[in-house]
């Protein structure tokens, strides 16, 4: 029958609690070339404890043969998380700005695909990610518009 080798996880985190991971199709024969993106799209595997009935894509090995399944898996080891949070002032009438840079993230991943999907409470209200990341001199940084009166 048809099996997934050992998943295997990308080096870099794809955002948030995310990275990819990628195992290789098995148990098709080579007669039966012609079937393996279906066979690929139909197979279920179980990666971190999350079972997934297909992969978010299949890629076709030519010069190996066969086909590699993709697939982003929630994973605690890219948990980036926000500094200290900056009230960076009112910026239009009732809206505040306040600014924190990201941490945890590795030089050579895509901070701002990061950035972009890391949530945040501010204040006591929850954001699934900032309005906006934006480079500074110390990296980069997260914003959100913040509704307060006060402005």
């Amino acid at each position: 029958g048809l099996f997934w080798d050992a998943p295997q996880p990308a080096e870099h985190c794809l955002g948030y609690r995310v990275r990819e991971y990628t195992a290789s199709l098995r148990g098709l024969s080579l007669l039966a070339r012609l079937g393996w993106k279906q066979a690929c799209e139909k197979t279920p595997i179980r990666i971190n404890g999350a079972d997934f009935q297909r992969p978010d894509s299949c890629q076709s090995r030519l010069l190996f043969g066969g086909m590699r399944g993709v697939w982003a898996v929630e994973d605690a080891s890219c948990a980036a998380y926000w500094d200290k949070f900056v009230d960076k002032g009112c910026v239009v009438k009732g809206i505040r700005l306040i600014q924190s840079r990201i941490q945890g993230v590795k030089f050579s991943e895509d901070k701002e695909k990061i950035c972009t999907s890391t949530p945040a409470t501010i204040r006591g209200v929850f954001y699934q990610r900032p309005h906006g990341c934006q480079d500074g001199f110390w990296g980069l940084y997260g914003q959100w518009r913040v509704v307060d009166q006060k402005c």
